[in-house]
């Protein structure tokens, strides 16, 4: 019985030491995950401070006309901030050309439908956006 009863603290003791590693571990790819994180934000931070303000204007109304359910293309961009069309469409070159997520989908070969990457939308809101812009 005695050596039943050592034989049941030993495994005890190694598995302990194994959740002890595994949590370790887990810690340890906790902190890569946080560090590519912050890498990220800087990346995003860069990105959108190289924009004029004319150009963050732009983005930031197309975000805030989808928050609020609402189609948005040059048309309604125009109207919405007393731009000209042809305007809106410079700018929203000049955003993808920098490498900013805003998307063009044709509907029905006519109309271009304007939006923000679902992708960007996921891992940062607009609020957050215009806080780093400002850092």
């Amino acid at each position: 019985r005695q050596t039943d009863r050592h034989k049941n603290i030993s495994k005890g003791k190694k598995r302990g030491y194994f959740c002890k590693k595994h949590l370790k571990n887990t810690i340890d790819e906790a902190a890569e995950i946080l560090d590519s994180l912050d890498s990220i934000k800087k990346q995003i931070r860069l990105q959108f401070k190289q924009l004029t303000t004319q150009e963050i204007l732009i983005f930031s109304t197309i975000y805030q006309l989808e928050e609020e359910q609402e189609s948005v293309d040059y048309k309604s961009l125009a109207n919405k901030l007393n731009l000209t069309e042809s305007s809106i469409r410079d700018y929203v070159g000049r955003l993808i050309k920098k490498g900013i997520p805003v998307e063009k989908k044709k509907i029905k070969n006519k109309n271009i439908q304007l939006s923000i990457s679902p992708n960007l939308k996921k891992i940062v809101t607009l609020q957050t956006i215009l806080q780093l812009r400002d850092l």
